[in-house]
């Protein structure tokens, strides 16, 4: 079962493959985003396996271990039924593209779907586990529904902004070792004293991977990026937001995750708890 990575105030309802639930309101500013995670315990089915193109395939079928062919499968059909879930469309409608910003090659880098240049999309795979998300902006229409609300407002008189893709990252990772290299002396001081240093610095690594694949931070800047933050008891742990993005996170079954979107509302000053607008999708 997908299940979506969520704020605290959103709820899950049911059981074992039940609608997960979804709230908050989108306005002007805002950002409708939907997140899955979900174990790899196999092959895809035959319908996912349609959703990939033919270079995905050839990228896929390249590499050795069975485990990693289906993950790889896995993620790129999840990041289309995300963002098919935002657009109102078959998930077979979308068309993804991988480009490298270093070398300019294709089938490896960040992620685009072909065609929506107002989708964001990001997603990551692990050894049994995937992930992906996909965000869009979003007008103020009143009691707007997909994909109605998918175009942009504009005064009388003016055209529309061209609609841009929100900048996302997640990432998912088995919990592991982490090198102190990407931590701050802060963040190594945490996890030295977490009941389990290992899932605390997964959690903070992941952080920064997703923010990497957002373009909010580079590589070679990890451990100069802090993701720790401190709450009104003075306790620290990882930050709901960093470097003008939201962070959302959840953890379970061995794995740990963590995904990014632009900041899209104010937040009050020291205060890490964002305050972006943000709708959530099942």
């Amino acid at each position: 079962m997908s299940r979506l990575s969520r704020p605290a105030r959103l709820t899950e309802r049911g059981g074992g493959g039940a609608a997960l639930g979804a709230a908050g309101a989108a306005d002007a500013d805002g950002l409708r985003v939907a997140v899955r995670h979900e174990p790899v315990t196999g092959p895809s089915s035959p319908e996912r396996e349609g959703l990939l193109a033919a270079p995905e395939r050839e990228r896929r079928d390249r590499l050795l271990r069975p485990a990693d062919r289906a993950a790889y499968t896995a993620a790129h059909a999840l990041v289309r039924e995300c963002a098919a879930e935002l657009l109102g469309v078959p998930a077979a409608a979308l068309d993804l593209k991988q480009t490298c910003s270093a070398c300019g090659g294709a089938g490896h880098g960040r992620p685009a779907l072909v065609g929506h240049p107002e989708v964001g999309v990001s997603l990551s795979h692990t050894d049994g586990h995937v992930a992906a998300i996909a965000a869009v902006q979003v007008a103020t229409v009143p009691d707007a529904t997909v994909p109605d609300a998918l175009v942009p407002l504009a005064a009388p008189g003016r055209s529309a902004a061209p609609p841009s893709a929100p900048a996302v990252g997640i990432d998912v990772e088995r919990v592991r070792e982490v090198p102190d290299a990407v931590l701050t002396a802060r963040e190594r001081a945490w996890v030295a004293a977490a009941p389990d240093p290992h899932a605390a610095a997964t959690s903070l690594w992941v952080r920064k991977e997703a923010l990497v694949k957002a373009g909010a931070l580079e590589l070679t800047q990890l451990g100069g990026c802090d993701v720790l933050d401190t709450d009104a008891l003075g306790d620290d742990g990882p930050a709901s937001a960093a470097l003008g993005h939201a962070l959302r996170g959840w953890s379970g079954d061995g794995v740990v995750g963590a995904w990014s979107v632009p900041e899209v509302g104010p937040r009050r000053p020291g205060a890490g708890q964002s305050k972006s607008k943000i709708e959530f999708r099942s």
